[in-house]
């Protein structure tokens, strides 16, 4: 199989580079790389490529679903968005585009990969069915079925064109003569002739068929497998005229049979073998196939997951957002959608996952099935849980920080009004903390601050707050006092604690 011919269009030349290395490992051509919209429909149209990975966001008028829908409109070639957007306008906008592809940066090369190959299989896949339907449309309006009339001695009367050029003979040279003489169906295996169909139709004046596997030879030795019927004419009084025999040359079906094998047998493999999880789901949610991968993600066997529902698996505050997203794709008011899900794993920890939804439809757009695809997010959660904490506490106490204390003081300025209560807020400093410093160290004065500031949170309230701006200053937060003196008492408590000699080491 030639090398996939790949378009890369992307605003920043570091991920470009870093898309091109991937590509490139991968075993792919980058054919042209393209930074606006009408570069990119420019080299696209110039390099024909197989595939486009198209950013989002890009340079010029024209954003990269703009381009994508241009690049549609003028030729068959699949668009796999990558963007960092997944937001529901951007994605209802993308679908609008018909991409075969919307992979959320930042991305794993995996990932990529399995992109790039379920696009290229998917793509290839609507090229032989649309190939396949052309075909047929053609021969349903241009060419048509063999047809060829007989007497009722079985003599040729009629042939028309499309049986001339099945058979490879003339009908000026076979009227006149038996439709043995013609058309002779063998057994594709054996060789031996079969029953003549019209004579059958002759004979129990009812329609007649071939066997299966039935071929007939051409004058220039050229077999052509085909697939018949032999109906009786009758006359207005019941009587045998003759008989009409309708037949198609079936290559091509079988060749297009043997086509739609291979790419089932070519989907199978990239569902079976792609890095991300990948499943099939009923309308109801039902799993009705996953792949080994779906298996390691959500953590059980793929005999556990077939029992169950994909409703029902995940966490139950994500179940309704899934259920209503399924629902507005089944009533085709969005064409995919991409949503975060929660399921419990096999040792209880929750999996965070991205599915990426999509219907499969039939002739008449209605609704089959899902295919979902599905990917571990639980690390990216995990680091941006991390990132939230460290923005908004002090990383050596652990108290909310001077970012944090801002919002918190505001929701707490808030209640107090909305409520009618009184509310405290107290700046303390440390006299001398400069001196421990100095003579002891910093990491004297470290073991001081994570000390006070638990001193501090002992004298206070649940509901009330301690801060630190920095340094060695503090800020306290007392909601709901009754009257000025409570929060002088309870600062008079924090100084008293705070106030207790601390006892630590100091190493040289």
């Amino acid at each position: 199989m030639s090398r996939a011919r790949i378009l890369v269009v992307e605003n920043e030349d570091v991920i470009t580079l870093d898309i091109e290395h991937h590509l490139t490992s991968f075993g792919y051509d980058v054919v042209g790389i393209a930074n606006s919209g009408a570069r990119a429909i420019e080299k696209c149209s110039e390099l024909r490529p197989d595939l486009v990975l198209m950013d989002i966001v890009i340079k010029g008028r024209m954003d990269g679903i703009q381009t994508a829908a241009q690049m549609r409109s003028r030729q068959d070639v699949p668009v796999v968005f990558l963007t960092a957007h997944s937001d529901r306008l951007t994605v209802e906008r993308a679908g609008e585009a018909a991409p075969h592809g919307y992979l959320l940066k930042p991305f794993r090369p995996d990932e990529l990969r399995a992109a790039i190959e379920v696009a290229l299989v998917k793509h290839r896949m609507e090229r032989k069915v649309r190939e396949s339907r052309q075909w047929l449309e053609k021969t349903l309006h241009c060419i048509g079925d063999g047809v060829i009339a007989t007497d009722q001695g079985g003599c040729i009367r009629f042939m028309n064109p499309s049986a001339e050029s099945t058979l490879g003979r003339s009908r000026h040279d076979v009227i006149g003569l038996t439709l043995k003489e013609v058309f002779a169906p063998r057994d594709e295996r054996s060789g031996a002739l079969l029953a003549d169909p019209v004579e059958t139709a002759l004979r129990t004046r009812e329609v007649a068929t071939l066997e299966r596997d039935a071929i007939v030879v051409r004058p220039d030795g050229r077999t052509v497998p085909v697939d018949d019927s032999a109906a009786p004419i009758l006359d207005d009084d019941g009587s045998v005229m003759g008989a009409v025999l309708v037949f198609r040359d079936i290559t091509d079906r079988r060749n297009a049979d043997q086509a739609l094998r291979e790419s089932e047998e070519r989907f199978h493999s990239a569902f079976e073998h792609a890095a991300i999880g990948m499943a099939l789901v009923s309308l109801q949610g039902q799993f009705l196939q996953v792949n080994e991968s779906a298996s390691r993600i959500l953590g059980h066997s793929r005999e556990q997951l077939l029992q169950g529902n994909l409703l029902a698996a995940g966490h139950p505050e994500d179940a309704s957002g899934l259920r209503e997203d399924m629902h507005l794709i089944w009533n085709g008011r969005m064409p995919t959608v991409q949503v975060e899900q929660r399921f419990p794993g096999r040792d209880g920890a929750m999996v965070w996952t991205q599915l990426s939804v999509s219907p499969v439809r039939d002739a008449h757009a209605r609704p089959l099935y899902f295919i979902v695809q599905i990917q571990d997010i639980t690390a990216r959660k995990n680091a941006e849980a991390q990132l939230a904490h460290l923005a908004n506490h002090d990383p050596l106490t652990g108290l909310p920080n001077r970012n944090a204390l801002s919002e918190l003081l505001a929701n707490a300025i808030s209640s107090s009004e909305r409520h009618r209560h009184r509310l405290a807020v107290v700046f303390l400093d440390l006299d001398g903390f400069k001196l421990v410093n100095d003579t002891l160290g910093h990491d004297a004065g470290d073991h001081l601050l994570r000390v006070i500031s638990e001193r501090l949170r002992s004298q206070l309230r649940g509901s009330d707050l301690v801060a630190r701006l920095g340094g060695d200053e503090f800020v306290l937060v007392l909601p709901e006092i009754s009257h000025a003196e409570d929060a002088g008492r309870v600062v008079q408590k924090c100084i008293r604690t705070i106030a207790a000699p601390s006892i630590t080491t100091v190493m040289n």
